[in-house]
């Protein structure tokens, strides 16, 4: 009886810590963001603002000031010039829509022709079953877009509130920064700072390392996706690079989805060259997944597969496209948690 009791209590232990945890992720984090990348800055420019202190004299308020904004300055450069390339590639692809999509239906023509011939369907049964899931997916994408300018007025106080966002930012980043030792030293004070240091140390080696670790891996998909949409002489290298570095992300989906049928398609249109080099896309694509998967994650998650894969689409069901990675992150934190105070509570048990 007193065993059932015990099994009762951690399973009621692990629904309320689960239930917090994902409750907080999707409705208390994200009012935080903000103020873990002022931190990141702050703790990223805290050396070079130190340097500058000791090594020029400089006052440590202008220090902080002139590293943040050197720091701000790369940042943007950076972000801006990727913005204005991903900007004119989608401006292109929609100016150029209408001609790729009469270029599309005759491929699809070609080739769903040849499957009414393997199968001995009448001509023309899957193409037509095509064209009307196509036409359905374009009348959606035309309520999509009647909606977004119907939204203009909604997307200006968006900017102005990434304006505003951004400002708390600096401001915040710069306020760590003057105060760093001070708060430092009142974290350690804190009553509640072992608990919080033992959590951040067991989350850093799996949760964390997850998050920085799977960053690392879709940014170099993007990068050879990129290349390699830019070789087979692609007009949006960069954004459908980036798509692609997403997608290879989600389980059942991969690089494949839109790498394998593209060179499907120029193959049918005698492009084999194009077809080659999108192949030797994908197969580098996998190839690199797998390394980096195995010697940066290794058993980084200590999670099985089915359970990974459970992960990620919970996740997304319960935080949308961020849940490919604050889904693993969650099972991961209320794991830790699960871990480190289960044994107390069995201890108490015996008392």
């Amino acid at each position: 009886m007193k065993n059932n009791c015990s099994k009762i209590r951690c399973l009621l232990f692990l629904v309320i810590i689960s239930i917090i945890v994902i409750l907080s992720v999707k409705y208390i984090f994200p009012y935080f963001i903000t103020f873990l990348f002022a931190y990141w800055l702050a703790k990223c420019a805290i050396p070079i603002a130190f340097f500058l202190h000791e090594k020029f004299r400089f006052p440590r308020i202008l220090s902080n000031i002139i590293t943040l904004s050197l720091i701000l300055i790369v940042l943007g450069t950076i972000l801006y010039l990727l913005a204005i390339s991903l900007i004119q590639q989608l401006n292109l692809l929609i100016e150029h829509f209408p001609s790729y999509r009469i270029s599309i239906q005759s491929n699809l023509t070609n080739m769903c022709s040849c499957c009414d011939k393997f199968f001995k369907l009448n001509d023309g049964t899957s193409v037509g079953y095509i064209f009307s899931y196509i036409d359905s997916l374009f009348q959606k994408g035309g309520a999509i877009f009647s909606s977004v300018t119907r939204q203009t007025v909604s997307f200006m106080f968006q900017t102005i509130r990434l304006f505003i966002q951004f400002s708390i930012i600096v401001l915040s980043a710069i306020l760590i920064m003057q105060d760093h030792t001070k708060l430092k030293n009142t974290y350690h004070y804190w009553f509640l700072y072992e608990d919080v240091e033992q959590i951040l140390k067991q989350l850093s080696k799996t949760g964390l390392t997850y998050m920085k670790m799977q960053f690392i891996i879709m940014s170099v998909i993007a990068v050879q996706c990129t290349l390699g949409l830019f070789l087979s002489q692609s007009s949006y290298p960069l954004l459908l690079g980036i798509l692609i570095a997403l997608l290879d992300a989600l389980p059942l989906f991969g690089s494949g989805t839109i790498l394998v049928p593209w060179a499907i398609i120029k193959l049918f249109s005698h492009n084999i060259i194009g077809a080659a080099i999108l192949m030797s896309t994908y197969l580098i694509c996998q190839i690199t997944r797998q390394f980096l998967e195995s010697r940066l994650l290794g058993d980084t998650l200590g999670l099985a597969p089915i359970y990974f894969v459970m992960s990620l689409f919970i996740g997304i069901e319960f935080y949308g496209v961020t849940g490919i990675i604050l889904g693993p992150f969650s099972v991961l934190f209320i794991r830790t948690l699960y871990n480190l105070y289960k044994p107390a509570a069995k201890r108490n048990q015996h008392e």
